[in-house]
């Protein structure tokens, strides 16, 4: 238990590192939004096809015309990143060089899938 609270303070002490990573969340084929870093706040914004598609809108993000903005990473993309001191996870993390610190490194590797919820996250090269 020391182990996981000693990692969730080092992670809360590390948030907001900058990352040059973009992530489209998706669901199917449509692009929903992009999430981002920028100037020591993760971005979320909505695609401008997502707005006139007949999907609905993420509750955590209710304003379609809205850049969400927080210091903290969005609870909506938090629980998808899993506990990294599982072991398999562990040699996974070594195997790759990930950089633990990186919330949106650990996502575009570790969390595009999810059993809470049907959306994908894949590393998006378009710019924000």
């Amino acid at each position: 238990m020391k182990g996981l609270i000693d990692w969730l303070l080092n992670r809360k002490s590390q948030q907001g590192k900058a990352s040059s990573i973009v992530l489209a969340l998706k669901f199917e084929q449509t692009v929903i939004g992009r999430l981002w870093f920028a100037d020591g706040n993760f971005c979320f914004k909505y695609a401008d096809g997502f707005k006139g598609s007949s999907l609905k809108r993420i509750p955590d993000f209710p304003d379609l015309d809205k850049s969400y903005k927080s210091p903290v990473l969005f609870p909506f993309f938090e629980v998808r990143i899993p506990n990294l001191e599982r072991e398999d996870l562990a040699d996974i993390v070594k195997k790759f060089g990930l950089n633990t610190s990186d919330e949106l490194e650990i996502l575009s590797k570790l969390g595009q899938r999810t059993t809470s919820d049907p959306y994908v996250l894949e590393i998006d090269n378009k710019q924000v």
